[in-house]
């Protein structure tokens, strides 16, 4: 076997072995039996019930239908440095393909001021989930990341497929 073709499996088993599917397994089953809280979305004030919400209907959400184990929550974006923010919640496959979920609540307030800054907020967490999407992927520049951005608002999102550094 000449080095090109050595170096060539060498890649495809570390890619393959990045997070192995036994772990994936694991820690889907454990995310979602410490987070299986049944609410509908009409009860939700607060991110964390969204996440909650989130993870508990994960299968009846289109996009995350595609990636159905839940493989990260409350993660760290550049470990260990808190400073640099905190990811919500990270899917998988199963196969090196990775979905960054970044979540936000939006006031239900009306006026011209709310609608503002829920206009405002809803930009951020898209820029979030962008950017932390792009952290993942220098981390990781094998897998295959998109990045998902949901609000409260009737779980409306951006959905942005293939990061690229």
């Amino acid at each position: 076997m000449s080095n090109k073709s050595q170096l060539m499996v060498s890649k495809v088993e570390r890619i393959r072995n990045i997070v192995p599917k036994k772990e994936i397994l694991l820690r889907d089953r454990t995310f979602r039996k410490i987070y299986d809280i049944k609410k509908p979305l009409s009860c939700v004030s607060s991110e964390v019930q969204l996440m909650l919400y989130v993870i508990t209907n994960s299968k009846e959400i289109k996009i995350l239908r595609n990636y159905p184990y839940l493989f990260a929550v409350e993660y760290l974006v550049q470990p260990p440095y808190s400073q640099f923010g905190k990811g919500d919640l990270i899917f998988t496959n199963g196969k090196n393909h990775f979905l960054i979920v970044e979540l936000k609540y939006l006031t239900k307030n009306t006026g011209r001021t709310a609608q503002t800054s829920r206009c405002k907020h809803r930009r951020k967490v898209e820029k979030q989930a962008l950017h932390y999407g792009r952290c993942f992927k220098r981390r990781y520049p094998e897998c295959t990341i998109a990045a998902l951005a949901i609000t409260n608002q009737n779980l409306k999102h951006k959905y942005y497929q293939h990061i690229k550094i």
